[in-house]
């Protein structure tokens, strides 16, 4: 009995043993801590490529969106500008048919003007105006002028041309911003693009061989 047990002992021993070696010696691709963390790392890298990758786009979406508004605003005010010139955002025909003061003898009380106005301001330039039926104004109209304190005296007729006619033009200028600044956007997308464009044929030729 006890050579029995003895024997069984030992071929129990002896199987366990051949079933560690071939549970060691029969994997193929054993795993191994430089390789996790060898994956690990491989992530890590790709991850902070990616993340570089979006805030580089977003940094040049960025940058284009600064270069667009700051050229759509330089390019909305040269607009402006050119629609408060004479002869070209507008032309206009001004005749003073009367003056009478408010009170006799008394232009401190204020002079009542009546004159012809007509002002064809340029379509372009003007497209809202147009649309809203301003864009030609013509009439006889009336206007009270009243003289600062420290000049107290009857307006000439340059004067109420000037201030009659400056005050229609702004009034519709300031209505036509919204819209002068859609065209400047679209100016402006145009010249970027093509800037772009330009630049990167010259940067290929130059590293072409």
């Amino acid at each position: 009995m006890f050579f029995d047990r003895l024997l069984h002992k030992h071929l129990f021993l002896h199987l366990m043993r051949q079933k560690q070696i071939k549970f060691i010696f029969g994997r193929r691709n054993p795993p191994s801590v430089f390789s996790t963390r060898q994956g690990s790392l491989d992530d890590i890298i790709n991850t902070t490529e990616a993340r570089k990758a979006r805030r580089e786009k977003v940094r040049r979406a960025v940058s284009f969106l600064a270069r667009i508004l700051g050229a759509s605003f330089m390019i909305m005010l040269l607009l402006f500008a050119i629609a408060l010139v004479e002869g070209i955002g507008y032309s206009k025909s001004f005749q003073m048919v009367s003056k009478t003061l408010i009170r006799p003898n008394h232009p401190c009380d204020g002079t009542v003007c009546k004159f012809n106005l007509s002002i064809t301001f340029n379509p372009f330039l003007y497209l809202v105006s147009y649309a809203n039926g301003t864009g030609h104004i013509s009439g006889v109209r009336t206007q009270v002028y009243y003289p600062p304190l420290n000049n107290i005296h009857i307006p000439t007729s340059a004067e109420i041309e000037e201030k009659v006619v400056g005050t229609f033009v702004w009034s519709e200028a300031e209505k036509n911003l919204p819209y002068l600044f859609a065209v400047a956007l679209a100016l402006s997308i145009v010249v970027v693009k093509t800037i772009q464009i330009t630049r990167s044929k010259v940067s290929k030729k130059s590293t072409d061989p």
